[in-house]
């Protein structure tokens, strides 16, 4: 057994280069902008340059879980692979593990074809951003199953009203102000959470949101109802400032009843109780669902796509024409029932057609 053909550096005893250059033929081919890491593990190198892209932790740890069945799938004859060792390969030994060519993205891909479509894309999104950053081009046969995009959930005006009536009767003081800055400005329930009380410019009825989704910085604009929200809300927060044990979370919009931070599950808890006092049921209400109702109504009162693709930080205006779908639906809606009343011709005698016309004859010879 020759010296190179064993891949883990903590005695594990695994021939994987042997296999992979003894029987198909495979060299290293390392990018020479990774030479200068080629004997550090892959994995923390691969976390710095995802850190380095500015990458979400939501995203980091969907990519974490796709590289971690990437790698723990077994070919032919290979033994089992413990997670925490293979983290410890060296690059240039990772580089090899990771062809294409030897099988292993193939027997992967069957491991999870069972998956729901969106899960599978997601998956794969993490293999093809290992594989970039390795050097290697994404493989034709990796193919992203299609999936029926469906439309956003938005409220109607009916529940919509109710949700409003139980924000503002509700015992928790957070109900209001939340689901009025949601439906004001738009926000995700992330941003909402990440929110301080410095970002908002009341004068200038605008929010700096720092560090959105893909880390990106935005303003969002809110009205007067938003103003007076907040100002119902300060005395309680005021309150909850001695509760605060992070100093970082003294600044937040929003403080829980313990002095903390609110984040996104209590939001959504809140968002529960909300739909349950307004008899709604909770699968139409989410901190979500607030958003695109928020982008909806821009879009019927004539906002343009470029103007709401900007207030909801989309990175793409793809995204924000789904908007459109919906109004497209809508649009329907309204023709079929406006149709609905329009009388049909059946319904009309030949001597009340005819004596219609003579009377549009008369009117028009006056």
């Amino acid at each position: 057994m020759r010296e190179h053909d064993a891949i883990f550096s903590k005695g594990m005893n695994v021939n994987l280069l042997s296999e992979d250059r003894g029987i198909l033929g495979i060299k290293s081919t390392l990018p020479l902008r990774m030479a200068r890491i080629s004997e550090l593990p892959w994995f923390e190198c691969w976390l710095q340059q995802l850190r380095t892209e500015k990458k979400s932790e939501h995203t980091i740890r969907s990519y974490m879980v796709s590289i971690k069945t990437f790698t723990t799938t077994k070919l032919p004859n290979e033994p089992s692979r413990d997670w925490g060792q293979l983290q410890n390969i060296t690059v240039i030994k990772f580089h090899i593990f990771c062809n294409p060519n030897n099988g292993r993205i193939d027997a992967w891909l069957n491991e999870i074809s069972k998956l729901k479509p969106s899960t599978i894309n997601a998956r794969i999104a993490g293999i093809s951003h290992l594989l970039k950053w390795l050097g290697y081009a994404i493989p034709d046969w990796i193919q992203r199953p299609s999936r029926s995009r469906s439309l956003p959930k938005t409220l109607g005006k009916s529940e919509l009203k109710k949700l409003l009536l139980a924000a503002k009767q509700s015992e928790d003081c957070l109900s209001s102000p939340i689901v009025t800055i949601m439906l004001d400005t738009g926000l995700r329930v992330s941003e909402l959470c990440g929110l301080d009380l410095d970002d908002m410019d009341f004068d200038d009825l605008s929010a700096l949101v720092i560090g959105g989704k893909g880390e990106k910085d935005r303003t969002v604009l809110f009205t007067k109802s938003t103003v007076l929200t907040i100002d119902a809300w300060r005395p309680i927060r005021e309150s909850r400032l001695n509760l605060c044990k992070k100093t970082e979370d003294r600044r937040s919009l929003f403080l829980s009843s313990r002095g903390n931070r609110m984040n996104p599950r209590s939001v959504q808890k809140i968002i529960d109780r909300l739909a349950d006092a307004a008899d709604i049921p909770r699968s139409r209400v989410s901190p979500h669902t607030l958003r695109h109702t928020f982008a909806t109504g821009l879009l019927e009162r004539g906002a343009d796509l470029v103007t709401i693709q900007r207030l909801l930080g989309h990175a793409s205006i793809a995204t924000t024409r789904v908007y459109l779908e919906i109004g497209d639906q809508t649009l329907r809606e309204i023709y079929h029932r406006a149709q609905k009343q329009i009388p049909i011709m059946e319904e009309f005698t030949t001597e009340e057609i005819l004596k219609e016309d003579e009377n549009i004859q008369v009117i028009s010879t006056k």
